[in-house]
């Protein structure tokens, strides 16, 4: 242990001022081990040990002032930022005020008339659910909810029946587009949903007719072209001779017609029939087919009628005939159809008179056209078969095609804006199904007659209804989301309000808090306070040490720890203990007197080795720390004068007080058996009790230095030689007891005169220093004084003697 303290005093030696007190606590921090409890050490080092001691215990401190300034800083930020949050739920609070009465003003304003109605409706439908209108924000809610969906319900019953209108309008229109697709050979149900389909067929079968068209037009133009004026002579005279030859079978036909033995009214029922046939050959082959399953042998039902009916082969001769004949109609049919075409290409034919050419184009390859357009007709009518194929033949052919191709092609554009009318209201009807969430058959939606009439009626007022529920359905809604918003803002209000309330009581508890920390500035005083004694203990050491200014101690073997090693670190203690003391009453005091009793402080701890030392430092110790704690510090002044330089003065002040423990209570001290010495003892404690009661200072001083006296006649009593005795003589010359020398009332004349007599013999006898006046023959001492006095003289006495 006597090897790290010469390491740490070198380390402090090396150091230079000011000192830094975390360079400090670094070194510090690594002998840390000669600071525990039950260090110990040589005898020789132990008033620097106990000066580290010091140093290190205001380093702890300083670190612990420290962590004060750390804790009064956060709470500070503390205490900031909860503001800072009170004063932003402040304002939100206040923003949130003018919300809600916004709100609630909108809100009472428009929810009134909802809520009288709704009260009627209530009213005329069930009286007994017809309460007083709500005030508070969950029923007035529950109140429009209900009242809302009533409206939505009301609402959705009147847009059914437009809707219901709607669907039967364009299911109508539907209707009228399907019947005249069905004209045009396309069959579109109310069911079916291949419109599309049939569309983009219908699409491709157009643009394949004109690409006939268009090819048939080409070819047309180019065979015209090369016709010759004898291929068109030719072709007329063919055609009428096929004419002719027509007419002659037709003449034929008509007469067999006109000798049939059918009945007039048979004939005539049968040409109405053929007529109104679509399909005559179809007609024909249902006719046959019928005729032959009743005339075939695997017909039971023929047999049947064969055998029980006697007319079944009369009735079976005449539906022969009656066949016979609507095959003549047909073969009529077909042949004045036939004479009819002959005819019209016998027309156009003439016409390719005038266009024929004398000189055919040579370039142009007849044969390849004819089978370019023989290819045409074979993909564009495969059932049509051409005979007696010339180019004239082909003209005609391809003129009659063109007139069907133009038909045909118009039959598809209709077709096509049909179907695109057809999809559109396939459209509206699924979209009036979808918007409505109707899932209803069609058929059970559509309205009858009666109610489309009906509905039609009403539409204009029914619409006005709906503009009128919508408008409230607009504002119920609208009112409900302001309630809404009221109920939330409402709620975050009350939140806000607690929150408010809790930093509140927050704010208040730290405030406290701070209010109960000593200032910021008493712990930066107190910091520097501690640099300034660090600064002084260390230079002391140095100073009062012959320290090596290197590292040239050589490291010895630890000495046999001295026995008195434990009673300098108590007598110490009871140095340090006062000094806490001083330190905490001191505050009010002046620096240079700070800074005077650090260096009496650290001289005292530096010349404390041993019972005697200790006992005037504590006794000195605790009558600093007396006189710091009355208004008047004249004492202190004065100890100041007497040692102004305490490393090397500091005995001035040590003379004065008695090498005597300090005594708490007058009862710990045993009576003195000494006759005379207990008579004035009892004086003087008479003598402080009547103090005590107009005089306290007075009385706690006279008492303090009763107990020395007590202490020194006690001692007396055990060890008259004691050396302790020897400054009882000087005790009462303590500039602390001047004030015990002052009189007071009428007697204090007697003092003024005291002092005018001998300031009066100075001026005469012209001296520098000033006579005592308490020495003038006519000056008498206070009662205290004078018992004080007889006391030490009865002691000294006895000394003596």
């Amino acid at each position: 242990m006597t090897d790290k303290i010469k390491e740490l005093l070198h380390d402090l030696a090396n150091l230079q001022q000011p000192y830094s007190l975390e360079s400090l606590r670094l070194i510090f921090e690594k002998k840390k081990e000669l600071f525990v409890k039950d260090v110990k050490l040589n005898e020789k080092y132990t008033s620097h040990w106990l000066v580290l001691c010091d140093i290190n215990s205001e380093i702890v401190e300083w670190q612990r002032l420290q962590a004060e300034l750390q804790k009064v800083a956060n709470l500070k930020l503390e205490i900031t930022a909860l503001s800072s949050q009170h004063k932003i739920i402040q304002s939100r609070l206040k923003k949130i005020k003018t919300e809600l009465l916004q709100k609630k003003g909108y809100f009472n304003h428009n929810a009134k008339p909802l809520f009288d109605t709704y009260h009627s409706y209530l009213l005329s439908k069930t009286p007994l659910l017809a309460t007083a209108i709500p005030t508070h924000p969950s029923q007035q809610q529950r109140v429009l909810s209900a009242y809302l969906t009533i409206l939505e319900e009301q609402l959705n019953a009147l847009v059914l029946k437009t809707v219901r209108l709607n669907l039967a309008d364009v299911l109508h229109r539907r209707r009228s587009f399907s019947a005249n697709l069905k004209q045009l050979n396309i069959i579109v149900t109310e069911t079916s949903t291949d419109a599309p389909q049939i569309y983009e067929k219908m699409k491709a079968i157009k643009a394949r007719l004109v690409h006939f068209k268009t090819e048939f037009a080409k070819a047309q133009r180019e065979l015209t072209e090369n016709l010759s004026n004898q291929e068109v002579q030719k072709e007329i005279e063919y055609k009428l001779s096929l004419i002719e030859t027509s007419k002659a079978e037709l003449l034929s036909v008509g007469v067999k017609i006109a000798k049939s033995d059918l009945g007039q009214d048979i004939k005539t029922m049968l040409e109405s029939d053929y007529e109104i046939a679509p399909n005559k050959e179809e007609f024909l082959i249902k006719q046959q087919n019928s005729l032959q399953w009743t005339n075939s042998a695997f017909n039971l039902h023929s047999w049947y009628s064969w055998s029980t009916n006697s007319s079944f082969n009369t009735d079976l001769k005449r539906s022969q005939a009656e066949f016979n004949y609507l095959q003549l109609l047909h073969q009529r049919g077909e042949l004045t159809s036939r004479i009819k075409l002959l005819g019209e290409q016998l027309t156009s034919t003439s016409v390719l008179v005038n266009q024929s050419s004398t000189a055919p184009n040579s370039l142009i390859d007849l044969k390849k056209l004819q089978e370019h357009i023989l290819q045409l007709f074979s993909e564009y009518a495969p059932n049509r078969k051409l005979t007696n194929v010339s180019n004239v033949s082909l003209v005609t052919e391809i003129a009659d095609s063109l007139n069907s191709l133009d038909k045909r092609i118009d039959d598809a554009e209709k077709s096509l804006q049909l179907l695109e009318k057809l999809i559109e209201a396939d459209s509206e009807i699924l979209e009036l199904r979808t918007n409505h969430s109707l899932t209803d058959e069609t058929e059970t939606l559509i309205p009858n007659n009666e109610e489309i009439i009906e509905l039609r009626s009403t539409e204009l007022q029914r619409q006005q209804e709906i503009l009128i529920l919508q408008e409230k359905i607009t504002l119920c809604k609208t009112c409900l989301s302001h309630l809404a918003a009221i109920i939330k803002i409402s709620s975050e209000q009350d939140t806000l309000r607690k929150e408010k309330k809790r930093l509140q009581t927050e704010m208040q508890l730290k405030n406290a808090s701070q209010t109960q920390i000593p200032d910021c500035n008493t712990y930066e005083s107190r910091i520097m306070q501690i640099q300034d004694t660090i600064n002084l203990q260390i230079s002391s050491l140095v100073t009062c040490q012959n320290l090596p200014t290197e590292m040239e101690i050589p490291i010895e073997p630890e000495n046999e720890v001295n026995t008195e090693f434990t009673m300098l670190k108590k007598y110490q203690d009871d140095l340090c203990s006062w000094n806490s003391l001083i330190c905490s009453n001191n505050q009010r005091a002046t620096p240079s007197f700070q800074k005077w009793y650090q260096q009496l402080y650290i001289a005292l701890q530096m010349h404390t080795f041993d019972e005697t030392s200790c006992y005037q430092a504590c006794q000195l110790l605790r009558d600093i720390h007396f006189e710091l704690q009355s208004p008047n510090n004249d004492v202190l002044t004065h100890y100041q004068t007497l040692c102004a330089d305490p490393q090397n003065q500091w005995q001035q002040l040590i003379q004065f007080k008695p090498p005597l423990p300090l005594v708490n209570d007058n009862n710990e001290l045993a009576a003195v058996q000494h006759p005379a010495l207990s008579r004035y003892l009892q004086a003087l404690y008479e003598q402080q009790q009547v103090l005590e009661k107009y005089h306290s200072k007075e009385s706690e001083l006279l008492l303090q230095a009763i107990q020395n006296l007590h202490q020194g006649c006690l001692l007396y009593e055990s060890n008259p030689k004691h050396p302790a005795l020897q400054y009882l003589i000087s005790n009462v010359d303590d500039p602390r007891y001047e004030i015990l020398q002052k009189h007071r009332g009428f007697n204090i004349v007697n003092e003024w005169l005291a002092k005018f007599c001998s300031l009066l013999f100075d001026l005469i006898k012209n001296q520098q220093e000033r006579t005592n006046y308490r020495q003038s023959f006519f000056f008498k001492p206070t009662k205290t004084v004078k018992l004080l006095q007889d006391t030490k003289a009865e002691l000294i006495s006895c000394m003596v003697g």
